[in-house]
C-alpha cells in the first residue's frame, strides 16, 4: 500500500511478496529495512526473506520450526533473530550466515517474542504464564516469576528498555522491570483478551483489545481509559507521522480484516476501512513512517505496503 502521510492518506497501492502457499502468521522488518521476513502456520512454518526493494525472495529460507510460528523479532543492531512457534520452542538464529544457534525449549506454547531497543536482549511470552528473557550472545535464560495469569499473548518493550509490558487473556496486563525482573503491578484492562501492544514513549503504553478498544495506559500508576473504540476485534497497532497517527489493525466477524487510520489526538477517523479478505495479524511501519508492511490470513500471504 502507498501511503504518502504529508499529503493525508491517499487510496493505497499493493505490492505482495509471494512464495507463501499457506497462512501467514507474523512479519518483521530488519533494522535496515532492507529485509522483509515472513512466516506462517503448521501446515508450512518456513522463515522466508525478502527484499524490500525488489520484493525478491532471498535464499537459503529458514527451516527447524514443526509448529506455527506466532512470533519474530530481530535485535536492535540486526545481528539476530528470534522465531517462537505454539510447538513450545524459541529458534534463535545469527544473520552472519542465518545459521540456527539454539532452540530454547520453553515447555508451553509461545505466543510473541519481543527486542529490547538497546541492547542484544529478547523477551518471549505464551500459555500458562510463560514469560522470560533471553540474551542471545550467552544463552543466559531469565525466567519472570509467575504472574498468575493463564496465557500471554503479546509482549513490548519500553522506549528506554527499562520496562516490559505483557497482556494476554482475560484482558491481563503486567508491567515487569527487565533488571529485576519482577513485576511492578498487575492490571485488567476490559475483559476480553490483548493481541497488540505499543509504547507511545516511556510513561504512555496504548492496548488494542479484542473489545474493539484502544485503552491508554499509564505506566506511572496502571491506570487505564479508553483511547477510541474501533469496533472490531483489534489485532495489530502502528504508529507514523510521529506518533499522530494510528493505525489499527485486526478482523470483523469470522475473518473479514480490516485497516483503520485515527488521528490520536482527536480520536477521529482519517479515512475510510481498507477492507481486506483476511485478518491482519502484524503491522509493522519503516522507512521514516512511509512503509507499512502487514501480514493477513488465512489466504495467507505477506503484504508490503509503501509510499
Amino acid at each position: 500500500m502507498k501511503f504518502d502521510l504529508s499529503k493525508g492518506i491517499p487510496e493505497p497501492k499493493v505490492q505482495l511478496f509471494a512464495g507463501r502457499t499457506t497462512w501467514t502468521w507474523c512479519v518483521a522488518v530488519s533494522p535496515d529495512e532492507k529485509m522483509l521476513v515472513v512466516v506462517g502456520n503448521s501446515s508450512d512454518p518456513t522463515i522466508r526473506r525478502f527484499d524490500i526493494g525488489s520484493g525478491k525472495q532471498i535464499q537459503p529460507a529458514l527451516t527447524g520450526h514443526s509448529g506455527s510460528v506466532e512470533g519474530l523479532a530481530f535485535t536492535h543492531d540486526g545481528l539476530w533473530l528470534a522465531s517462537a512457534d505454539n510447538d513450545e520452542r524459541l529458534h534463535l538464529w545469527t544473520t552472519k550466515d542465518w545459521s540456527q544457534v539454539s532452540v530454547v525449549n520453553a515447555n508451553r506454547a509461545l505466543k510473541d517474542v519481543c527486542s529490547h531497543p538497546h541492547e542484544p536482549l529478547f523477551a518471549c511470552c505464551g500459555e500458562g504464564d510463560t514469560l522470560f528473557f533471553l540474551d542471545p550472545t550467552t544463552g543466559v535464560r531469565r525466567d519472570v516469576e509467575s504472574l498468575g495469569h493463564f496465557g500471554h499473548f503479546r509482549c513490548a518493550f519500553s522506549p528506554n528498555g527499562q520496562v516490559l509490558a505483557v497482556g494476554g487473556n482475560g484482558g491481563s496486563l503486567s508491567l515487569i522491570e527487565v533488571s529485576s525482573p519482577r513485576a511492578v503491578w498487575s492490571i485488567h484492562v476490559g475483559t476480553h483478551a490483548i493481541w497488540s501492544m505499543l509504547f507511545l514513549d516511556d510513561q504512555t503504553l496504548l492496548v488494542g483489545s479484542e473489545d474493539g478498544n484502544v485503552y491508554r495506559v499509564e505506566v506511572g500508576s496502571g491506570s487505564a481509559s479508553v483511547a477510541l473504540s474501533a469496533g472490531f476485534q483489534i489485532r495489530s497497532l502502528a504508529l507514523a507521522c510521529g506518533g499522530q497517527i494510528l493505525f489499527v489493525g485486526g478482523k470483523v466477524g469470522g475473518f473479514d480484516g480490516r485497516l483503520r487510520s485515527y488521528d490520536l489526538a482527536e480520536g477521529r477517523q482519517v479515512r475510510e476501512d481498507i477492507k481486506f479478505n483476511e485478518t491482519l495479524d502484524s503491522l509493522h511501519l519503516f522507512g521514516e513512517g512511509r512503509y507499512l508492511a502487514c501480514s493477513k490470513h488465512p489466504v495467507g500471504r505477506g503484504d508490503g505496503y509503501d509510499s
